[in-house]
C-alpha cells in the first residue's frame, strides 16, 4: 500500500465523509477528491499535519511501518524512566506491577460486589 492508499484508507476509517477530513486539516473542499483522481499530491506537502490528525507516525504514512507515538506525559514518564539507574527502573517496574495488581483486585471486589447487589 502507497502513502497516498494509506491515507485514504484512514480517512474511510476515521471521518464520516471526505469534507469532515477536510474540515479537520483546514483544506479546500474536494482535495481528497483531487488526490484520489491522482490530479494532485498535494498530501505530501501535509503529511506531518495529516499524521497529527490521525496520531500515526510520518513513518507510518510514508513507508507503511508502525510505530507508536507518545503523549506528551508518556513522554515525561518515560523520559524520567529512563534517566534511572537499572536498579531504580526495577523497582519502578515492580511498582507499577503492584499499582495494576491492587487496581485489578479493587476492579474484581466491585464486580463481586455488584454482583451481590443484583
Amino acid at each position: 500500500m502507497d502513502t497516498l492508499n494509506r491515507i485514504l484508507d484512514l480517512i474511510l476509517n476515521n471521518f464520516p465523509s471526505d469534507a469532515a477530513f477536510e474540515d479537520a486539516l483546514n483544506i479546500k473542499r474536494k482535495t481528497v477528491d483531487s488526490w484520489k483522481r491522482n490530479n494532485s499530491k498535494s498530501y505530501l506537502n501535509k503529511i506531518v499535519e495529516i499524521s497529527k490528525v490521525f496520531h500515526v507516525s510520518t513513518d507510518y504514512l510514508l513507508t507503511g511501518e508502525k510505530s507508536i507515538l507518545l503523549r506528551d506525559d508518556e513522554n515525561e514518564i518515560l523520559e524520567k524512566y529512563n534517566n534511572l539507574n537499572t536498579r531504580a527502573q526495577g523497582k519502578a517496574i515492580q511498582q507499577i506491577d503492584d499499582l495494576l495488581k491492587d487496581t485489578r483486585n479493587l476492579a474484581c471486589v466491585a464486580s463481586a460486589e455488584l454482583k451481590q447487589a443484583i
